[in-house]
């Protein structure tokens, strides 16, 4: 049954190209040659029957860097507000899971949006996701805690940090 379908969407390719669009009488045997080529190329490679595996994306799988998990709890409430969610966002890095870490971050900064510790967290974490480039995003979120706290030592530290080394 799927030859037939085939072979009647090519004739219908056919059929539009040399009669609709008026293709010049020399190019038909071209054109039907290259739908002939399709046809045996799917003939040798195609699998219509082989059901699909779709997988989840894959996470990088680095460790969040736990000095900077007990460095940022030892500092407390000296700079947060939104700790919460930087507890559930650590635990995610931990895993991994740097984008979800990112998302709760990213809603974070929604609720608290003047606490630059979730700022920095947040490029830190679009950092990792990004397999350790510094993407737009992740530059806006270090800028943006540098605004709201310019003597906070994580904005600096964590630009100088991912910053990539210069060509030499």
């Amino acid at each position: 049954m799927t030859w037939i379908l085939i072979v009647l969407v090519a004739a219908i390719v056919f059929a539009l190209l040399a009669f609709v669009l008026k293709m010049p009488r020399a190019g038909w045997e071209l054109s039907g040659a290259a739908l002939l080529v399709g046809i045996a190329g799917y003939a040798l490679q195609g699998h219509p029957g082989t059901p699909g595996a779709p997988k989840a994306p894959i996470e990088n799988k680095r460790a969040a860097d736990e000095a900077l998990v007990k460095q940022r709890q030892q500092m407390g409430d000296q700079f947060a507000q939104g700790q919460s969610w930087m507890i559930l966002a650590d635990g995610l890095a931990r895993q991994g899971q740097y984008g979800a870490a990112a998302e709760v971050l990213r809603k974070g900064t929604q609720q608290f949006p003047q606490d630059a510790d979730l700022w920095v967290s947040l490029g830190n974490a679009l950092v990792g996701h990004s397999d350790g480039i510094i993407t737009p995003a992740a530059q806006f979120a270090f800028q943006k805690a540098a605004a709201i706290a310019p003597d906070h030592p994580g904005p600096r530290s964590s630009w100088v940090w991912h910053s990539p080394s210069p060509a030499g």
